[in-house]
């Protein structure tokens, strides 16, 4: 798996403010609300910067020592997200397609326009997952 990954299995990013929720640096969650991990990380579809679909199928919160002092840092890893490969992949125009049509539904803005035409001129899948304008 090659990160930065994106949750594609969630069509819905208006009801966030930050859409980069759905994409993921690394396989660590800094969350404990369980029904947000629940909802929007488990058993939920994603694609790797190479094309490959994984699917997160167990969230593996840190547990012992570390729990007790990270559990009050804002921010901070309180977890992994466990992924299995499938046979499936993601082909360069279905993720331009899927980001597309997902940016599209936000309020257009400089971030968004700047994207947008990042991702037309985008020529692998780490272009589109890495937003950085």
């Amino acid at each position: 798996m090659k990160y930065p990954i994106i949750n594609i299995s969630n069509n819905n990013w208006q009801d966030f403010e930050d859409v980069l929720t759905f994409i993921l640096e690394d396989p660590y969650y800094c969350t404990n609300n369980k029904k947000v991990l629940k909802t929007y990380f488990l058993n939920q579809r994603y694609c790797d910067s190479n094309g490959n679909i994984f699917v997160a199928n167990r969230l593996n919160p840190i547990g012992g020592f570390w729990k007790s002092i990270l559990s009050f840092l804002p921010g901070s890893k309180k977890g992994e997200i466990i992924f299995t490969p499938t046979t499936k992949t993601m082909e360069l125009k279905e993720l331009k397609e899927f980001v597309l049509d997902r940016v599209n539904e936000l309020e257009a803005d400089e971030f968004t326009m700047k994207w947008i035409g990042k991702i037309h001129n985008s020529k692998s899948h780490i272009d589109i997952l890495k937003p950085e304008i």
